[in-house]
């Protein structure tokens, strides 16, 4: 348990709570689709057992959502729920994973492959406005904490976790990189060359034109090249926002201030 009280406290929005009631309110339809016109049976042991255990259910799922709280301390980052709690050290960190969906990609699915096509097109856009929002912090023992784009204020609570993670990640890569040792961010490696994905590579910093998050998928684009060097989604690139910032910083050849260094501030 941290010793410092909690700096600020999230929680999930009061609608996305209510998905809480999805039992009751699927298994009343159900009912009343059954039975009507006829609602005497509705007191019939089965239909009965079935609405209170659903009830039941409903009142302990929304319970636990309003349960489920993530805490930022000086320490570290903490969630806790009616199962339980686990905390995360900031100098604990070992990774961070971001993922996410535009608005123009999920309301492209519901038009066919015309509409997944232009929602595909305008998700390129780098201020593209976000559907869905995922980032997972994890610890050196393994331990997990989500934050999602159903808390309150959840732009907010990732930039701040990101804010106490990736500087000392940063310092961390860039000095290893700067010995000669490369560093790698899953299949993503950077060293003095510059930058490799597997055995594709390596692009020198200077022929990289951008490197972003641009719909679901991290982007290097190759200066004069109409195809990207590499589209792959962002989440299988761990410490996305770091490798962005290493990237920028050896493309300028010259080292940023720390709120230079912070990508993420930009694209989430």
């Amino acid at each position: 348990m941290f010793l410092s009280p909690a700096e600020k406290v999230y929680s999930y929005s009061a609608g996305f709570k209510l998905i809480g009631f999805t039992p009751i309110l699927v298994v009343g339809l159900i009912a009343v689709a059954v039975v009507a016109p006829d609602w005497q049976k509705l007191l019939q042991p089965g239909w009965f057992t079935g609405l209170l255990a659903s009830a039941a259910l409903s009142i302990f799922w929304w319970r636990n959502l309003s349960r489920e709280l993530i805490s930022v301390h000086n320490e570290g980052i903490a969630r806790s729920s009616l199962f339980g709690a686990k905390e995360i050290r900031w100098d604990q960190v070992k990774e961070t994973r971001y993922s996410q969906t535009t608005t123009a990609q999920s309301v492209g699915m519901h038009f066919g492959l015309i509409g997944i096509l232009i929602g595909s097109i305008a998700a390129r856009k780098a201020g593209a406005s976000k559907a869905t929002q995922l980032l997972k912090i994890i610890s050196q023992d393994g331990t997990k904490i989500s934050l999602n784009n159903y808390l309150q204020n959840h732009r907010e609570l990732m930039k701040t976790a990101l804010s106490r993670v990736n500087p000392r990640l940063l310092n961390d890569f860039r000095a290893r990189v700067k010995q000669g040792i490369p560093v790698e961010f899953g299949k993503l490696q950077l060293s003095l060359e510059g930058v490799r994905w597997g055995n594709k590579g390596p692009l020198p910093y200077q022929q990289i034109e951008t490197a972003d998050v641009r719909g679901q998928n991290f982007c290097i684009k190759a200066t004069g090249k109409w195809m990207n060097f590499l589209s792959v989604g962002a989440s299988k690139v761990p410490n996305l926002f770091v490798a962005v910032d290493l990237i920028e910083e050896f493309k300028s050849g010259a080292a940023k201030s720390q709120l230079e260094q912070l990508s993420f501030a930009a694209a989430i």
